[in-house]
């Protein structure tokens, strides 16, 4: 299961004001909807500026190609 988006927000924007205004940030799948994205640019309009957005644009047949051929020995557990 997914975290609930309210603890989500609550642990980015303890990173964000620990991390100061000097140092960028990255977020790695995050957000997934459109409510999380409307969350996350009010969390961010009161310290950063959001500068990029990238959007990996996969189809589900090549997602599903890469995630079944992950092995535990890929992942060096």
């Amino acid at each position: 299961h997914l975290a609930n988006d309210s603890t989500i927000l609550n642990l980015l924007n303890q990173s964000i004001k620990s991390s100061g205004s000097s140092r960028n940030i990255c977020f790695d799948g995050f957000p997934r909807r459109k409510s999380q994205a409307e969350a996350l640019d009010s969390l961010l309009s009161h310290s950063r500026k959001l500068e990029a957005v990238l959007l990996l644009d996969i189809s589900e047949e090549v997602l599903l190609e890469r995630i079944t051929g992950i092995t535990f020995s890929d992942l060096n557990i």
